[in-house]
């Protein structure tokens, strides 16, 4: 008769380096997340017979190995069903063992996967052997069991209940920044709200980023807690949150060290708020020359004296408006001595990017028509240059949102751009102009299809820290099931690969803003989501933090304080660069924070250079991955 001893142990360890499509691959690090003897196994006592003389009865409840004497019971392994949390694409290492009476029978193990998520897709490597490892493809509940035998006798099977989670976990209700209630709107009723906008900043000081909502029925402002939680703090604050309002981004346009607000609204003055150092505001725009109405967009940028100036589009016909803030007299209107007179404010996108890598700020944006325009910012004459005609950039027609990131890590921005039905994927060239790589890179029609509503909204960010830049997609079509979330992860080979499956997104929203901020504080990007006819969802990164990272943090002198508009690279003793700037505005209907976070891969170290508004570099060397890097401009003289 057989004597059982089990011991089943999961351990997590780091997913395949393609994602989840994947071969095992033995030679990839085993990392252990410390789930050790999670089982609880008893075993019957076997009987004592002539071919065992040597049986011993054991006392009630003593322990034989790992194993307990259970009288008059055939031999049976219970396990805990509990054994912790893995995440989609992680190997999960199972350990089976089994005692074996003096004559030494030769065990046979069995393992078997008897139920797992709706389209379950695993694999199981080592099934007949002592030690098998699961690799986990699509979260959900894996049922696995162990049998062993000895040719003759068999233990009861051991069940052990794997829990798989997605990459992304909805945190919405647990952080309490549901950002709904009911809401009228053309004479529809809205139970979730209508939202139209989000701006990430930190208003209070507190190192932590809060978020800012703007909506039909009132706008929100949420406090971060610290905690992972968040509090309505827009009635003490004293934002009077007009309804309807279209847009909104902080600045710190006095330097003052803290954090102001400009408001596009959609049927009345637009409004800049000042912030009084203590956790409210007062509104200014009045007094200051900001008050203007019919606008859809604005965008924070330093272009001259060291300060935030403010570039303001419109929703009708009229032209974009350049405000330069000036120190003593405050924001005055150099439209016309900018070179963007001709620039239409009507289009539905407005970015600002660094194309030809000279560390000032340039402008694309659109006409009605789906037409693009690319303005290239001459610091010596101090205005806007159009140079659309030689930058490749075809017109897209619907276009609903353009995102901007170095997608192939060589140093210029790339763009992405969307609209109804159509996405392009337009890779920097180095010289001015762009390519479409759409196709090259994998993204295929089916990956950028739009949905129903406004079509595709999208956002570069390095969810898993590899140092290479993903794309999101929101309100993306997946043949007829309506639109969704979808995220396509770079493979690091200037393609992507769909991953949405592994990820833990689903959303079915019409999305108007999304937005990214390390909200939790734990070295990854997480995300928010504005939806217009539905919840909004906000999205908790899990798996990011398994890399290194480094957040950098930017204090102006001769610059703005936030640094906006500033180059940071960061480089990495592989060779890697990636190249980010604090954003002065929405690009997708949100901003995101201006404290930036990079992905470092498994990098110990890297270096960072810094292009500041003002001209000035400066270089930092050796930073720490996942520590947070406050850099201070020098002042230079005659700022």
């Amino acid at each position: 008769m057989l004597v059982l001893s089990l011991l089943v142990s999961v351990s997590g360890c780091a997913r395949d380096g393609e994602g989840s499509d994947a071969a095992p691959d033995d030679e990839v690090q085993r990392t252990s997340y410390g789930w050790e003897d999670v089982a609880t196994v008893e075993v019957g006592q076997p009987e004592r017979s002539e071919q065992n003389p040597s049986w011993q009865e054991p006392e009630d409840g003593e322990q034989i190995g790992a194993a307990f004497a259970a009288p008059n019971e055939r031999p049976v392994a219970l396990a805990n069903p509990d054994v912790g949390v893995v995440l989609a694409g992680d190997r999960v290492e199972l350990v089976g063992e089994a005692s074996f009476d003096p004559e030494g029978e030769a065990l046979t193990f069995l393992w078997s996967v008897v139920s797992g998520p709706i389209g379950d897709d695993h694999k199981l490597l080592g099934a007949d052997t002592a030690n098998a490892t699961l690799f986990t493809q699509i979260p959900g509940v894996y049922e696995v069991e162990l049998v062993v035998s000895d040719g003759e006798d068999a233990s009861e099977p051991t069940l052990v209940s794997v829990v798989v989670g997605g990459w992304f976990t909805d945190a919405t209700g647990t952080a309490g920044v549901p950002g709904g209630g009911l809401v009228r709107k053309d004479g529809i009723d809205y139970p979730d709200g209508y939202g139209t906008g989000l701006a990430w900043g930190d208003y209070n000081n507190d190192a932590l980023p809060d978020l800012y909502l703007t909506r039909y029925g009132g706008d929100i402002l949420y406090a971060n807690n610290g905690d992972g939680t968040f509090s309505d703090v827009a009635q003490q604050s004293g934002l009077p949150g007009y309804s309807p309002s279209v847009s909104a981004a902080w600045a710190d346009y006095d330097n003052d060290g803290w954090l102001d607000m400009y408001v596009v609204n959609a049927d009345r003055a637009n409004a800049l708020y000042r912030s009084n150092g203590d956790g409210t505001f007062a509104d200014t725009a009045a007094g200051s020359g900001l008050d203007a109405t019919g606008s859809n967009k604005a965008l924070w940028v330093d272009l001259f004296n060291g300060r935030s100036d403010l570039l303001v589009l419109g929703s009708g016909p009229g032209p974009a408006q350049l405000f330069i803030n000036e120190p003593d007299t405050g924001f005055r209107d150099v439209t016309g001595d900018s070179g963007l007179s001709g620039v239409a404010g009507a289009g539905a996108i407005a970015l600002l990017l660094d194309f030809d890598a000279d560390g000032y700020q340039d402008v694309l944006t659109s006409f009605a028509d789906g037409s693009l325009q690319l303005l290239r910012y001459d610091f010596p004459g101090r205005e806007f240059q159009d140079v659309t005609s030689g930058s490749g950039l075809q017109a897209l027609a619907d276009i609903n949102s353009a995102i901007v990131g170095d997608y192939d890590n060589d140093g210029d921005h790339d763009l992405f751009l969307s609209g109804d039905g159509a996405g392009t994927l337009w890779r920097n060239d180095g010289e001015g102009s762009f390519s479409d790589v759409t196709q090259t890179a994998g993204l295929s029609k089916s990956n950028i299809e739009a949905g129903p509503g406004p079509g595709i909204g999208a956002g570069f960010f390095d969810f898993d820290n590899d140092g290479a830049l993903d794309l999101l997609l929101v309100n993306a079509r997946n043949g007829q099931n309506g639109g969704h979330n979808r995220l396509l992860r770079n493979k690091g080979d200037g393609t992507f690969t769909d991953v949405t499956a592994v990820s833990g997104l689903g959303d079915m929203g019409d999305a108007k803003a999304v937005g990214f901020a390390d909200y939790d504080y734990d070295g990854d990007l997480d995300f928010y989501v504005v939806n217009g006819d539905g919840p909004n969802r906000l999205y908790r990164n899990d798996l990011g933090n398994r890399n290194s990272w480094l957040r950098v943090r930017l204090q102006g002198i001769s610059s703005n304080l936030l640094g906006i508009g500033a180059r940071v690279e960061v480089a990495t003793p592989d060779g890697r660069m990636t190249v980010a700037f604090p954003a002065g505005g929405p690009e997708f209907g949100g901003q995101s924070e201006t404290q930036l976070v990079f992905g470092l891969g498994d990098a110990d170290r890297a270096n960072i250079r810094v292009i500041w508004p003002s001209g000035l570099v400066q270089d930092f060397w050796g930073a720490i991955p996942n520590e947070l890097i406050r850099l201070r401009e020098v002042a230079m003289e005659g700022w």
